[in-house]
């Protein structure tokens, strides 16, 4: 539709192919001016529609990231959101053959004079299912980039499962386009002192920032006066924070004082932080089965901690709830609780909303808190060095 009431084409993506406009034709001296940003967006004449004028799309993300896409805004508004949709679902669709590919074989464990369960063996073409998974649909519907952090997610965690410290952390390098889902990981990596990692992910940085100064020192510095007052942004514009442990705080007491809610979130923050520390108190263990754990904790840590998140970054839980249901499989230790849980997630998106409207309480931000519980008392269980997969008895 094209009209004063219509909403942007593509949702989202009108702010990308915008960014990448401004790098290539624009004005770079006004790059992050919200001025400049409605009045281009609600130019027929270069968008090629009409939409509401009481509403815009900011530019939010850092200059190394616009230049990235700057290529798609040789084409044509309307053909350029279709190729991005595409790239949305092939990043999708290569985040779920990475995952494949990394547990080819380990499906079904070894169980001498037994068959593998049939559901053991669907296991692999049951995670197609993903795209029923709510936050995925929005984050695809509405040209969000939720596909994409999943890709550099499974990345990372194939390339550190693989001993290849630094590629996994160039790689996660890479997140730095939403610098608050680099948090958790890059700061138990620092506590971990896993070096070659934190090396990997300076070298992204340092090259994104070189790709960031292409742009001038200028704009770079209008883009860290934006990040600096995003908080208060967020709050005017009415950006929704629930789906993290913040914004829980602030819909269950939204009368209360804002010291009261800044209290009871960092007491949820500090409950996140004591889980993750159980998970790790014995070192990483990458390389052997308590390895997926470990990163299924790092994602959900990310996601519970991150202040500013929305449904589709929801999309990440897509790796911890596969790496999970493979342990299910593995090890008995971890079967019925995980299984559970592991299906109210899948549906906690989709109903979490309509649910914290009518009772105050965000559910999928409890259910991450009680999967991140468990997997802390499974690893407090089974420490590091040991193996999770079920013991067979050693022959006489």
């Amino acid at each position: 539709a094209s009209g004063p009431a219509a909403s942007p084409y593509a949702g989202d993506f009108l702010q990308e192919w915008l960014g990448g406009w401004i790098v290539r034709a624009g004005d770079h001296d006004r790059f992050y001016d919200p001025q400049y940003a409605y009045q281009l967006q609600h130019d027929p004449a270069l968008v090629g529609f009409a939409w509401n004028e009481d509403e815009y799309l900011p530019i939010v993300y850092p200059p190394f990231y616009y230049v990235v896409i700057c290529p798609l805004s040789f084409v044509p508004f309307h053909a350029a959101a279709w190729l991005w949709a595409g790239l949305m679902v092939g990043a999708l669709a290569a985040s779920l053959f990475l995952l494949l590919r990394t547990y080819d074989g380990h499906f079904c464990p070894s169980m001498p004079g037994q068959e593998c369960p049939a559901y053991v063996k669907m296991l692999p073409w049951l995670i197609p299912a993903a795209v029923f998974f709510q936050p995925v649909l929005e984050s695809l519907s509405s040209s969000q980039k939720g596909t994409v952090c999943l890709l550099i997610f499974t990345a990372t965690f194939a390339f550190w499962r693989q001993g290849r410290a630094f590629t996994a952390g160039a790689t996660f390098g890479l997140i730095a386009f939403k610098p608050q889902l680099a948090l958790v990981i890059l700061a138990v990596a620092l506590w971990q002192r896993q070096g070659r990692f934190v090396a990997g992910v300076a070298t992204t940085g340092i090259a994104l920032l070189g790709v960031s100064l292409c742009l001038g020192l200028d704009v770079c510095w209008q883009y860290v006066q934006f990040a600096l007052g995003t908080g208060d942004y967020m709050q005017t514009s009415g950006y929704d924070l629930h789906n993290s442990i913040w914004g829980f705080a602030q819909l269950l007491m939204p009368h209360a004082d804002g010291s009261l809610r800044t209290c009871f979130s960092l007491l949820m923050a500090a409950l996140v932080v004591y889980q993750l520390v159980r998970v790790f108190r014995s070192g990483f263990a990458i390389g052997d089965d308590h390895w997926p754990l470990q990163f299924s904790a790092l994602t959900l840590g990310t996601l519970l901690l991150s202040p500013h998140l929305f449904t589709y970054d929801l999309t990440l839980l897509l790796l911890p709830m596969t790496l999970l249901l493979t342990l299910t499989v593995t090890a008995k230790a971890t079967q019925q609780p995980l299984r559970w849980l592991l299906a109210i997630l899948f549906i906690a998106p989709a109903i979490s909303t309509k649910l914290a409207a009518t009772t105050g309480v965000q559910a999928t931000v409890l259910v991450m808190l009680g999967l991140l519980s468990v997997i802390a008392y499974v690893a407090g269980q089974h420490p590091a060095s040991d193996s999770l997969e079920t013991k067979q008895p050693t022959p006489a």
